[in-house]
């Protein structure tokens, strides 16, 4: 993963406006885990794989944390409170989502493969210490520092629903959806709950080639905690 070249990003422009500006400068790689206040929101609201902050007044800021964040990331301030805003405000607050790639189960004769496989990159978590999630899915529980897990060895059987859960241990949000898998050329499906997007939202996973469903991993799926900002959440641009 690449790191977000933060220069100036977060910091406030001097000047007599109580909505004073917090300038943006350099480019942020929006698949990154790192980055400043300024730096994760574009990672939530920005489907480029690249892209060039603009400077943005502290009460926009607060607005858009207020709107898109909110309490399930541990951000409390309300839209409708404009006063002594401060960078306090957003401590503890958490940006967190995942980048998902399934693969179905392959092709056998008796169909008993159960090698149906899933890999799940934490994003963004909480902008300070040491990176550090639990990720879970169908029963199975791994670790991570922010790289990549790969939980394999799933039923790919049709209508076969595996739960994930992704936590930023740093903060203890966490993330839920579930995860439909696919059996060879068959459909696999990302649903939503009421942590990301809204529950019961279908996200079909697509691939390079679909007649290789069974034996690649799929193109890869980004999802971030509560509703849309201006990031269409499921498949990358």
């Amino acid at each position: 993963m690449g790191v977000i070249a933060s220069n100036l990003i977060g910091k406030i422009k001097t000047g007599s406006s109580a909505n004073v500006s917090i300038s943006g400068s350099g480019s942020i790689i929006t698949s990154s885990d790192t980055g400043s206040l300024l730096a994760v929101k574009y990672i939530k609201d920005d489907s480029s794989a690249t892209t060039n902050p603009s400077d943005i007044g502290s009460i926009a800021l607060k607005n858009w944390f207020a709107q898109y964040v909110g309490a399930l990331g541990k951000f409390n301030k309300a839209i409708n409170d404009d006063s002594n805003i401060k960078w306090g405000d957003y401590r503890g607050a958490t940006i967190l989502g995942f980048r998902i790639t399934v693969k179905n189960e392959s092709s056998s004769r008796y169909k008993n493969s159960n090698n149906a496989a899933i890999r799940i990159m934490p994003l963004n978590g909480d902008t300070t210490g040491t990176r550090a999630y639990t990720v879970q899915v169908g029963g199975k529980s791994n670790s991570s520092g922010g790289g990549q897990l790969t939980f394999s060895g799933f039923n790919g059987g049709e209508g076969t629903i595996k739960p994930i859960r992704v936590i930023d241990d740093n903060t203890g949000v966490q993330l839920q959806m579930n995860w439909q898998t696919g059996y060879d050329g068959g459909q696999a499906v990302i649903t939503g709950s009421d942590s990301v997007a809204i529950p019961g939202r279908s996200f079909v996973a697509n691939w390079v080639d679909n007649s290789k469903r069974g034996t690649t991993f799929s193109k890869p799926l980004f999802f971030f905690l509560g509703q849309e900002s201006t990031r269409t959440y499921g498949l990358s641009s």
